[in-house]
């Protein structure tokens, strides 16, 4: 085989590989325009429709009472705190510290008492030397309501259907372990076995 043969082969060659060179890098711009035209190569992104979800629970509080579409009615006319869910002053107990898991609530004698949801009397007591007359009430979710130093709404009794606001009772002259106080409904809201603030479960309250 002659020299310019040889030459001619190789020229043929290079220009084959250059074609399919050529060939090869529009097939790989082709591909990419067809990903990025259909997004394949963009993130999956979650679009935020602005929904929230119907009973949204607080990681930092999970007993917390979140049922928004619940709200929970004043036990007293005026909601005028005297004593929180707080580590304090026991005036009434020879001056000691403790810790008070209930809301006091400043109110007269014979200001009626209302529940705070709808529900069910689950006990009375009446005249409990450190409890006063206390009538509790379970409702929906795990919550229970308990109302302190007051006189019980005549007739009412165990195993009662309440709806929100109806009267239980009346605020009486205080006594058992809060006798030194002025006279306050003593307020208690249970979640699931445990007591909470009840400045969390008024939160949602008309004010």
């Amino acid at each position: 085989m002659s020299v310019e043969k040889k030459k001619s082969k190789r020229k043929n060659l290079l220009r084959y590989l250059i074609l399919a060179a050529c060939i090869l890098l529009i097939a790989a711009i082709t591909v990419i325009t067809v990903c990025a035209v259909n997004d394949w190569f963009q993130p999956q992104l979650t679009v935020d429709t602005g929904t929230k979800p119907v009973n949204p629970v607080d990681p930092d509080d999970p007993d917390k009472p979140t049922d928004t579409t619940v709200t929970a009615a004043n036990p007293v006319s005026n909601l005028d705190v005297t004593r929180d869910y707080e580590f304090g002053l026991d005036v009434s107990l020879s001056n000691s510290y403790r810790f008070h898991q209930a809301m006091d609530m400043a109110a007269k004698v014979g200001d009626n008492v209302v529940a705070s949801l709808d529900g069910t009397v689950e006990n009375i007591t009446v005249g409990n030397r450190t409890k006063g007359t206390e009538i509790t009430i379970v409702h929906e979710g795990g919550i229970k309501t308990r109302y302190r130093f007051i006189n019980v709404k005549e007739g009412l009794k165990k195993g009662d259907k309440v709806k929100r606001g109806d009267v239980i009772g009346t605020v009486a002259e205080p006594n058992g372990n809060e006798f030194k106080q002025d006279p306050h409904l003593h307020f208690e809201v249970e979640k699931n076995g445990k007591l909470i603030d009840p400045a969390e479960f008024l939160e949602i309250a008309d004010k």
